[in-house]
């Protein structure tokens, strides 16, 4: 009788066998006016019945939302769901599915280590307020050095697209792991002098550049080709860039061009930036655009589209340094990313100088328009090529320091 007066009323259809609601909002009001029980027994009945069309991503989620206590079952199926949408296009998605994961697990660490990833899938996903909160949120649970170094390095990258550079925090944050994680250490102690070096203080370069250096010479190729790129910042300060651009060349052929996240192929893509080797960063960052996009990492797509302008602004393509730039102008800004936001200004008035203009950003209200996820602008094949498929500029002489993407 209420399903009959409800799609007289034209609140809801039937559809398909189904009856859906003509409007979203009835759909949330009709869910919110249920009492608790209702819903409990609403989302318990729905995970039997996605169960039994074979669909464990609907059936977990239901059994969560029917969940009051925890229950690491429940609470593992959801992080093992959180990944596989991670790998198929929804960091947003994914940083919800952690952090309810989080909120059902009984174990206090591996709850903090889930919060750990969904703060890492929501700054992929440009929500950097929430990722913030979800790090501080795991100074509750976490206690053993290495889990607190991840959440320093999350904090930090954090931190450098809302304009700060932390570096001292990196460094203190080693003093524990280097013995028990030396790859992790040896990217804090890399982000640590990168920063310092951005920052323009010597002095924590050096110091970072020391341990680095320590480091590096007990450890494994990458860790210390890590170490060894932290330890070229501290020579670049003192003008050694020959032996400074070395360390970086090294530290981009050990990291590899195929596997790891996009935040790494970020660091190999402005790596070829700072080195001069403009053709290949252009390809590369093309090709690391487009992965962006089929992920939903807009958290990143404006250093990427940063680092295309900075090479194509080198190559003389003008247009797409505009395209490039207005969209990832307007995407950092939404997003809070002050520091990227910073960089695509001072491409954009670099354009405007180049071409005789007065207008800079401002002039670019096409492309910021643009759609966050469509196709990539050019017709470019979405490839990774080797390092090597290009030769590097041996002059990189035009290295500054407002080249500071990526985290």
């Amino acid at each position: 009788m209420d399903l009959a007066a409800a799609e007289n009323a034209g609140l809801i259809r039937l559809s398909g066998g189904v009856f859906v609601f003509s409007h979203p909002l009835l759909q949330a009001t009709a869910y919110q006016r249920a009492e608790l029980v209702q819903r409990l027994a609403a989302h318990r009945a729905l995970a039997a019945a996605f169960a039994d069309r074979a669909d464990p991503g609907r059936r977990a989620w239901h059994l969560a939302a029917a969940t009051l206590e925890p229950d690491e079952d429940i609470a593992a199926e959801l992080q093992r769901i959180a990944a596989d949408v991670r790998g198929c296009g929804g960091y947003a998605v994914a940083a919800e599915l952690h952090r309810r994961s989080a909120a059902l697990t009984p174990d206090p660490r591996r709850r903090g280590r889930r919060l750990l990833a969904a703060a890492r899938a929501a700054a992929n996903a440009g929500r950097l307020q929430l990722a913030s909160g979800l790090v501080e949120e795991t100074g509750r649970f976490l206690t053993d050095p290495v889990d607190l170094a991840e959440a320093v390095d999350v904090a930090a990258v954090l931190a450098h697209e809302q304009g700060r550079r932390p570096y001292r925090e990196l460094v203190d944050a080693t003093a524990d792991i280097a013995a028990r994680a030396p790859e992790l250490a040896g990217r804090l102690l890399f982000r640590a002098a990168k920063n310092a070096w951005e920052s323009g203080d010597l002095a924590a370069v050096v110091d970072a550049a020391g341990i680095a250096d320590a480091l590096g010479r007990s450890n494994s190729a990458l860790v210390g080709a890590l170490a060894r790129t932290a330890t070229g910042f501290g020579r670049l300060t003192a003008g050694g860039a020959v032996d400074g651009m070395a360390a970086l060349r090294e530290m981009r052929t050990e990291l590899g061009v195929m596997s790891g996240s996009l935040r790494k192929r970020a660091v190999i893509v402005w790596s070829h930036v700072l080195l001069g080797d403009f053709r290949t960063a252009r390809e590369l960052a093309t090709a690391l655009e487009a992965g962006c996009r089929t992920d939903g990492a807009i958290g990143l797509l404006p250093n990427v589209l940063a680092l295309s302008a900075m090479a194509n602004l080198q190559l003389g393509d003008f247009q797409e340094v505009r395209n490039s730039s207005g969209e990832g102008l307007r995407l950092a800004e939404e997003m809070g990313q002050t520091e990227i936001a910073s960089t695509l200004a001072v491409v954009l008035a670099h354009l405007a100088a180049l071409e005789g203009t007065t207008s800079g950003a401002g002039n670019c209200s096409t492309p910021r328009c643009t759609p966050a996820l469509r196709r990539p602008r050019s017709g470019r094949p979405a490839r990774w090529p080797s390092p090597t498929s290009r030769p590097a500029d041996p002059n990189p002489s035009w290295i500054e320091r407002t080249t500071s993407p990526p985290a």
